[in-house]
């Protein structure tokens, strides 16, 4: 599984939705999105992570998953929009999305010192840029911990379900959830369950911890 790093600039677009849209994303249901993409080799699946720029309080405040591939359609500005100007675009499912004038993004600061042996550029130019697997990997626990332990990462083929001790245990590329009272049965519980219920499972987890 590839990771992305997507990039918005409040002070360039206004995201008119975006209280409207985290609250949703609290109650566990997925905010479908489409955002500009530099890098063309996006494909549907792939991690995605969207990065704030533009404040003091720059940082990380959404993730997901992309849900297309790259393809050319209407410019993120308004004004080269209707000049006819096109860009390459994602369309994608944020699972988690923060409102940065309710709760703190997970700060660029933090971020290059959690993370400073990958010396990655948080702050990059253009919107779409793919991170190094290990990266995106110590990325994950990082944000699981920041934005809460209900945020899912995509499912492969090869995850385990198992139970120890009537704990009900999914076990995530990055992330480990655990619910004492998780009470699907077991049967139903399989990799393509958990893909296709993504969000019916956040919002269970939520209302439990």
């Amino acid at each position: 599984m590839r990771t992305f790093l997507f990039c918005w600039n409040p002070n360039k677009w206004d995201w008119e939705t975006l209280s409207r849209d985290a609250q949703s994303s609290a109650t566990g249901k997925l905010v479908p999105d489409s955002w500009s993409c530099f890098n063309r080799k996006v494909q549907p699946g792939d991690r995605a992570f969207l990065m704030m720029l533009g404040r003091e309080n720059r940082g990380i405040i959404a993730s997901g998953w992309a849900t297309s591939e790259t393809y050319l359609g209407k410019h993120w500005d308004p004004e080269r929009a209707r000049r006819g100007e096109k860009c390459y675009r994602a369309d994608c499912d944020w699972e988690r999305l923060i409102d940065p004038d309710v709760d703190s993004p997970l700060f660029v600061t933090v971020l290059q010192k959690k993370l400073s042996a990958f010396q990655f550029g948080w702050t990059p130019q253009a919107s779409g840029i793919r991170m190094p697997d290990e990266l995106a990997e110590s990325l994950e626990k990082l944000w699981a911990a920041h934005a809460g332990a209900f945020t899912l990462s995509i499912v492969d083929a090869d995850e385990e379900l198992r139970v120890v001790k009537d704990v009900c245990v999914v076990k995530f590329p990055a992330v480990i959830l655990t619910s004492m009272k998780f009470t699907a049965k077991l049967d139903l519980i399989t990799p393509k369950y958990i893909t296709l219920n993504r969000s019916r499972i956040a919002r269970r987890l939520q209302k439990l911890n």
